[in-house]
């Protein structure tokens, strides 16, 4: 858990990560279906909430591939505080986002 969730109440605190849970598990599943060599355009806009300012709103433009051995994903990540690009990857046998290994390059605005 990092600092940002501990400001959030257990029960929305679950809520967000129940839903995001279901959206990237959906999407893994969908293109765990398709061939190997698959890759899928994702524009995605999510949000996170900080001590500071109470809802950071993010937008990105990324590309998610597959292959045997898991899902990776090359994108960009644009928000308030500057711009990031990101390379991500996860194995199949556990989906959660924060278990694979990323690699990222940002610039921040502001701290």
């Amino acid at each position: 858990m990092n600092v940002h969730e501990e400001t959030l109440p257990q029960s929305l605190r679950v809520g967000l990560s129940r839903f995001f849970w279901e959206k990237r598990t959906a999407l893994y599943a969908e293109i765990k279906k398709t061939t190997f060599s698959r890759t899928v355009p994702v524009f995605y806009l999510g949000a996170e909430v900080r001590p500071i300012m109470p809802v950071m709103l993010r937008a990105g433009l990324g590309e998610w591939s597959a292959d045997h051995r898991g899902v990776y994903c090359f994108g960009a990540t644009f928000s308030a505080e500057g711009f990031a690009l990101t390379y991500a990857f996860n194995s199949y046998p556990d989906l959660a986002w924060d278990s694979g290994h990323r690699l990222g390059l940002s610039y921040k605005i502001m701290d």
